[in-house]
């Protein structure tokens, strides 16, 4: 891992920047959903779960219908949308992910932070990249639905 923080810095930028246009008008509608601090939890984490689920079977057109169409994700020097995602998804090949710990923030009435530290067991394009990660995702709640709007993985150190 390089210790250049120019990546983590950039990513750091983008989501904020990023979760400061969750709160923001897009044309696309956040819908008014207060949850209780306990039940932001359960449901973060079970998105979470569920949104692991889906890289583990490989299930693109489940995916697809999860992330919001103005979907961004991120890692240190790479940067992917919806359509990208789509084009680089039969690399992926994600085998397991174990939650050491994990934070649920209610950011505004539906829209939620999901911050991630595990060990994931995953190859890309034929490359192992297993290791520890911190996995976060933001979720914004929209036509009924929970969607993810944003999604970065970062390389722990080991150890950490």
């Amino acid at each position: 891992m390089s210790t250049d923080p120019e990546p983590t810095v950039i990513g750091i930028l983008a989501l904020g920047s990023l979760l400061l246009c969750a709160g923001c008008s897009s044309g696309a509608q956040r819908e008014a959903l207060v949850l209780p601090p306990d039940s932001a939890r359960v449901v973060g984490l079970a998105l979470s779960d569920q949104l692991s689920d889906v890289y583990k079977r490989g299930d693109w057109p489940t995916l697809a219908t999860m992330l919001a169409p103005d979907y961004l994700g991120t890692a240190p020097g790479l940067s992917w949308n919806l359509d990208s995602l789509q084009a680089a998804f039969p690399k992926i090949h994600f085998i397991a992910w174990r939650r050491d710990q994990a934070t649920v923030k209610e950011l505004s009435p539906g829209t939620l932070l999901v911050n991630d530290d595990g060990q994931l067991t995953e190859s890309y394009d034929g490359q192992d990249i297993s290791g520890r990660y911190r996995l976060t995702d933001v979720w914004v709640r929209r036509g009924g639905r929970w969607l993810l709007l944003f999604e970065q993985e970062i390389p722990l150190p080991a150890g950490s």
